[in-house]
């Protein structure tokens, strides 16, 4: 998913299987999905001024392709030969071609930096190569055995499991690379609408508790559970993988290791799986409100203003989902939420006054813009910051963590940058 999608095949409309049109698919997170035929596929449906196709299948080496939601946006006609390019929403490219209803039962996602955060070590138990036989080169493998008991709730039950690289020739049996997957079982056979939320779902929690922007690296499905446990799965015959515009990143991360002193919280401190699944019914709940508080960290070119503006929105709508009511008292019911986290009340120097001015500066941005002058880049960036801050705690509230995963907070570098630029503003010295 994170490397994108880039070949060459034939592809066909579902009603006219053997008419097969030559051309190149491409697929980027960022850019979406484009077809290019040597061909025309629209002629086939005697429609030739039908611009949404739906649904296109392809097939590039041994992968069988289903393009979905597909939409002629060019079409070239030459003698003797068309030319034709579709968008495409979204490609699942797996062994057999999908047909309606899409439904699938169980779900493995890798995120960037996955492993750093349930920490390595689970993936380096021993006995796990075992049974690995010699081979004349790299194999991946997929261990399916949980690396930590699973949790099961209401919605299905999740797992940690780890794709293995080794260097097969060796005795030893080198290993090459770890990466830590997430797996996550449905009780019942889900839309793709479904598994797409969970993913989302799943990148936005890793990206908060790394408190860094991260990437889906790989999001594979099932329609049906594809092994039984703890067996080692040679291949992935019956995976599919999902190709679509999930949020990515305009830059790419440097960083190689996160340690957990970094985080501001690590897998083990939500009490794994089932912290996760807590973070689940939250986002289902307030989708929303993360959205827009991390919605900066996929448009790094926003302006300050839209920053605080996001933030302010974000916790306004979390206030309104809370109380059940459109019209509110935002300067009363912030306070509250402030008095009930002693962890974000003791970096403001004043509660009130830093409420006032975020009020104040709402009213400057968005109900009255130019009429106080522009303000303070900086100061916008600060207020902007501490809102995010308020407003991941609340989130985080909602799912129940113990109360040390806050304290230690207070140990975070964004915990202390805040707290030291707010003391610094209430001295009236930057």
């Amino acid at each position: 998913m994170k490397d994108g999608l880039d070949v060459e095949g034939l592809f066909w409309l579902p009603q006219s299987p053997d008419d097969r049109v030559g051309g190149r698919l491409r697929f980027t997170a960022s850019s979406g999905g484009e077809l290019q035929l040597i061909g025309s596929l629209s002629s086939q449906t005697g429609l030739l001024d039908d611009y949404q196709i739906g649904r296109i299948y392809g097939l590039a080496g041994q992968r069988v392709l289903t393009l979905q939601n597909c939409s002629r946006k060019g079409q070239i006609v030459e003698p003797g030969l068309s030319r034709e390019t579709y968008s495409v929403s979204t490609v699942f490219a797996g062994k057999a071609s999908l047909s309606d209803p899409l439904l699938f039962s169980l779900m493995h996602i890798e995120i960037d930096h996955l492993e750093d955060w349930v920490g390595a070590s689970l993936l380096k138990q021993a006995g796990i190569f075992d049974k690995i036989p010699l081979s004349e080169g790299p194999i991946t493998l997929q261990y399916l055995k949980p690396l930590q008991p699973a949790v099961t709730s209401e919605h299905g039950t999740c797992q940690l499991l780890g794709t293995v690289t080794y260097d097969g020739r060796s005795i030893a049996r080198k290993v090459i690379d770890l990466h830590a997957v997430l797996s996550i079982q449905f009780n019942q056979p889900v839309s793709f609408r479904e598994v797409k939320e969970t993913a989302l779902s799943l990148q936005a929690l890793v990206s908060v508790a790394l408190d860094t922007p991260l990437s889906i690296k790989r999001l594979l499905v099932f329609e049906d559970e594809p092994v039984e446990p703890d067996r080692l799965v040679f291949d992935r015959l019956n995976a599919t993988e999902i190709y679509s515009s999930f949020r990515g990143l305009e830059t790419s991360i440097s960083k190689e290791y996160y340690h957990p002193s970094e985080m501001l919280f690590a897998f083990e401190n939500i009490n794994g799986f089932s912290g996760i699944f807590q973070w689940l019914e939250v986002y289902r709940k307030y989708r929303l409100v993360v959205d827009m508080t991390t919605s900066h960290w996929y448009s790094p070119k926003l302006y300050a203003e839209n920053r605080f503006t996001n933030a302010l929105i974000a916790s306004e709508a979390l206030i309104r989902m809370e109380e059940q009511r459109q019209q509110i008292s935002y300067s009363n019911k912030i306070k509250q939420r402030i008095s009930g986290i002693p962890l974000f009340a003791d970096i403001l120097p004043d509660t009130n006054s830093w409420v006032e001015e975020v009020t104040q500066t709402r009213r400057d941005l968005v109900i009255h813009p130019g009429l106080q002058g522009e303000p303070d880049p900086w100061r916008l960036h600060v207020l902007a910051e501490s809102l995010y801050f308020l407003v991941v705690i609340l989130l985080l509230k909602k799912c129940g963590l113990p109360e040390p995963v806050f304290s230690e907070m207070a140990n975070h570098r964004r915990y202390i940058w805040l707290s030291h630029q707010l003391q610094q503003e209430d001295n009236g010295d930057r």
